[in-house]
């Protein structure tokens, strides 16, 4: 059972099983490839699914056997995909064609590419962005899959300029767990609550 963070008056539990259920609960696929179990930015995926992934940019590997059941989060399809169309957009846009009141003042003529500076500057915020994430593995790894994506791309646009270098995300500490009555997670509404 994985209880997470309460969101208002509604706390998420999450009940997980290897062992198939019986027909009297309501049970969903939580690893399945094309719709995973989804929580804000994150899914629930396998080890072995961030190493086939990882074998895109580095030499394959044979997975272990206990990398295979290991579950970790990673970064929803959603959040990859705007982070991927952000990093394409930095590195191959052009400025706005059409001047609005918001861009007038701030933006050179219409059609002009940034400098590389500039969308190293702004590269490197997205990368200091990912930090913030959680240090989970399945998470590192979809970071670490964005910045070779990144890298590829600057090095093919701006094969002159330095090589783009990102932060490292943090790991997550492992800390014990604690364990609580369920009842503690519920606010009582019947008492003011202290400001």
């Amino acid at each position: 059972m994985v209880i997470m963070p309460p969101d208002k008056d509604r706390v998420t539990v999450f009940l997980l099983s290897n062992i198939a259920p019986d027909d009297r609960e309501n049970w969903q696929q939580v690893l399945d490839e094309y719709e995973p179990l989804t929580w804000r930015n994150y899914s629930l995926t396998t080890q072995a699914v961030m190493l086939a992934e990882s074998h895109k940019y580095k030499k394959p590997k044979t997975i272990p056997v206990k990398a295979r059941e290991r579950i970790t989060w990673r970064l929803s399809r959603n959040a990859r995909m705007t982070y991927e169309k952000n990093v394409k957009r930095l590195i191959h846009g052009r400025y706005p064609r059409q001047k609005t009141p918001q861009n007038e003042a701030k933006l050179p003529a219409p059609g002009t590419t940034r400098s590389p500076t500039g969308v190293r500057k702004q590269l490197e915020g997205l990368g200091q962005h990912l930090t913030h994430y959680p240090g989970l593995s399945g998470i590192r790894t979809d970071i670490w899959l964005l910045y070779m994506y990144a890298a590829r791309m600057w090095e093919k646009q701006y094969p002159k300029e330095a090589a783009l270098v990102w932060p490292k995300p943090p790991y997550s500490r492992l800390l014990p767990v604690k364990m609580a009555p369920l009842e503690t997670l519920w606010i009582d509404r019947s008492t003011p609550e202290e400001e």
